[in-house]
Formats: structure tokens, C-alpha cells, sequence
């Protein structure tokens, strides 16, 4: 009950800063990953305000999980050889018409895998989808840490990298919870 109560008090506090983002509202799950048990789930800085539709539990909802899916994209690549020591390049690419780019508009070219991801940057995250097979194997890896929600019928492409499909917030943090227990799927429970 008491890291229960500091969590809500913890999303109460955040969500006042996620306002200057144009932001209103914050949810947080934690669990624990040797076991699958919640530690503290809060859905919504206020269930009673109807303003920000704080009844909805933000942590079930579903949402596109964005840069926070670049990590699951990665490791899937990892399964097909890819390492963190390895260098990838952060350089201008073309796919079909489309021309991915970084959030800050630059490139730092050739880079470790270690250094992308740890930087967040969109194309070797990009270059790290194809890598990883794409868009099946990717989400026959999601399927083996725990998330379940992505479509195989959809046509993400290579967006998927940069975290264009949508899952929930509690399964995001199963497939991290993975990761956490040195590869070991705990069901939350």
C-alpha cells in the first residue's frame, strides 16, 4: 500500500510537469519482473476528473508506444546476429518514396549499435528492423516477451521501428519486464 500510494502521488506530481508539454494526464505500471506481480498500477493522475477522461486506465489503453519500442526492435535483431558492440550507420537512407530521418534532422554517421540506441536514433533503428527480418519476425519476437496486441494483418513496415503499432502500456512493460529477468517471460499476474 505505502509504494502504491508514492507512485500516485509520483503521477500526480509528473502530470503537473507533462502540462507544459500540452500533455494532461500520466499512468505508471511496475512490476516486478522475477515474479509477473504489480507492484503498483495507476491508470490515470484522477479517475473523477471527466476533463481528461481519468476513468479510462491509461496503462490498458492501447497507444502507439513510439522510441520506447526502438529497444524490442533491436533485440530482435540481436536474435539474427546483430550485437551492441557492432557499427551501424546513421546516415541519409531512401525506402521506396520514404525517407526516415532523425528527430533532430542529423546524422552522426557510423556509430555503435550501443551508441543508436542509447541515443534513440531513427535510422539504425530503421536499418535494425530489416536486421531483425522485419515486420513477421518482429512481432513473433513481441509474441515471445509477452506482447500480444500487435496485427500480423496490418502493414506497419518499417515505421514499426519507430513504434507506429499500438499496445498497451501494461504490455509494454511485460516485454521490458523480459529483458529485466535476463530472458525469462513472468506473465503479470
Amino acid at each position: 500500500l505505502e509504494f502504491q500510494q508514492k507512485v500516485e502521488a509520483i503521477v500526480k506530481k509528473q502530470a503537473e510537469t507533462n502540462e507544459s508539454y500540452k500533455v494532461n494526464n500520466a499512468a505508471v505500471i511496475s512490476i516486478e519482473p522475477i515474479t509477473g506481480h504489480v507492484k503498483a498500477m495507476v491508470g490515470s493522475k484522477d479517475f473523477a476528473d471527466e476533463e481528461i477522461e481519468g476513468f479510462n486506465n491509461m496503462v490498458l489503453a492501447k497507444r502507439q508506444p513510439g522510441s520506447s519500442f526502438k529497444p524490442i526492435v533491436f533485440a530482435s535483431a540481436f536474435e539474427r546476429g546483430l550485437a551492441p558492440g557492432h557499427t551501424i550507420f546513421d546516415i541519409p537512407i531512401k525506402i521506396g518514396e520514404d525517407e526516415p530521418q532523425n528527430y533532430d534532422g542529423e546524422f552522426m554517421g557510423p556509430i555503435s549499435v550501443r551508441k543508436a540506441l542509447g541515443q534513440s536514433r531513427n535510422i539504425p533503428a530503421v536499418k535494425a528492423y530489416f536486421v531483425a527480418g522485419e515486420q513477421d519476425s518482429i512481432i513473433s519476437f513481441t509474441e515471445k516477451i509477452g506482447i500480444k496486441s500487435l496485427d500480423r494483418r496490418s502493414d506497419y513496415g518499417w515505421p514499426l521501428s519507430l513504434g507506429t503499432g499500438e499496445m498497451s502500456l501494461l504490455e509494454l512493460a511485460q516485454g521490458y519486464s523480459v529483458f529485466a529477468n535476463q530472458g525469462k517471460l513472468r506473465e503479470i499476474n
